[in-house]
């Protein structure tokens, strides 16, 4: 009788722990009823729980304009923002990836970020880091895009280079000279970036959005090409600091 009672005193704790994890699961997958306030503009929604004004459609002309140049770009789709609002709230969606300045939730493509401050055009995150709104949301509307390309375990299986890269290379396009990129990332061993756009880059995303640069600008590969198991990071590094050798200003 005690075996019995043990067990199933176990499978209650295990369907308790099972509905529990279903029902945040769903809750980041469709987090809309916890938001007061959303803000639509073209295919974007932005949901908050302080309303924006129309200083919004500035920042989000600017978003849409960068992922226009994806070639996965799918005007169609609705992209859904969730501003958190509160170390708590975002902590609550994040868990442990509450540290990022954004990040896509991939059961239906939620996307957090901390707090938007449109007097500065900043995603301000509850440490005191800041950076564009425009670079982390399309950042993060790009993986969507990924995701909706590949499917999510392909995703899964991406290396960090080929993922975050080309969502760097389109969220946050640069002007410099790629081979200037090159020459300056060459020249620093810190592992945050300055650029000239006031958005400091983590140096592994930086340089995963070189290669991508380089792959899609000089080689003129696509997507697909790209992102083919036989283009591996090593090959494409050593050709690209070879060209930059040959081009540098």
């Amino acid at each position: 009788m005690k075996v019995r009672r043990l067990v199933r005193r176990v499978l209650s704790l295990c369907g308790t722990a099972l509905i529990i994890i279903v029902v945040y699961g769903a809750l980041l997958a469709f987090p809309e009823p916890l938001f007061a306030h959303q803000y639509a503009y073209k295919n974007i929604r932005i949901y908050s729980r302080a309303a924006f004004d129309d200083r919004m459609k500035a920042e989000l002309d600017v978003v849409s304009q960068r992922l226009a140049a994806s070639e996965l770009n799918a005007p169609a789709m609705t992209h859904r923002v969730f501003v958190a609002g509160s170390p708590a709230w975002y902590a609550f969606f994040n868990g442990p990836y509450r540290g990022a300045m954004g990040r896509m939730y991939e059961f239906n493509h939620s996307v957090f970020v901390p707090q938007l401050d449109l007097a500065t055009r900043k995603v301000v995150h509850f440490d005191g880091r800041t950076a564009p709104i425009a670079a982390i949301l399309a950042h993060e509307m790009t993986h969507t895009l990924i995701q909706k390309k590949l499917g999510i375990i392909k995703v899964w299986r991406l290396p960090f280079w080929k993922k975050e890269g080309y969502a760097e290379y389109i969220g946050n396009p640069r002007t410099v000279p790629l081979a200037q990129d090159v020459q300056m990332l060459n020249s620093l061993t810190c592992n945050v970036i300055p650029t000239d756009n006031g958005n400091d880059v983590p140096r592994r995303y930086f340089e995963a959005a070189l290669l991508w640069r380089y792959l899609a600008e000089v080689r003129k590969l696509s997507f697909a090409e790209i992102m083919n198991d036989a283009v591996v990071r090593e090959e494409v590094e050593a050709q690209m600091r070879a060209w930059a050798k040959q081009n540098k200003p």
